[in-house]
């Protein structure tokens, strides 16, 4: 399945996002391709605002490399 339809179903069926909703993603950097389409398809099906935060497991591990008792 390419991201396209992958990211139309994730909207259609795992979120039934209903038009002028905000979408909230939360995700790993390494995911950007399929968010990107997660957000096209949302937009395309009337989102008000799709809100992406990204994780990125280097920084995340840095932090706790160098994190205090």
């Amino acid at each position: 399945m390419d991201l396209e339809a992958y990211g139309a179903l994730t909207v259609d069926v795992g979120v039934a996002l209903d038009p002028g909703q905000v979408l909230f993603v939360d995700a790993f950097v390494d995911s950007a391709p399929l968010v990107r389409a997660i957000a096209d398809a949302a937009y395309r099906r009337g989102a008000r605002y799709v809100d992406v935060v990204y994780v990125d497991k280097e920084v995340q591990a840095a932090r706790i490399a160098h994190a205090g008792e």
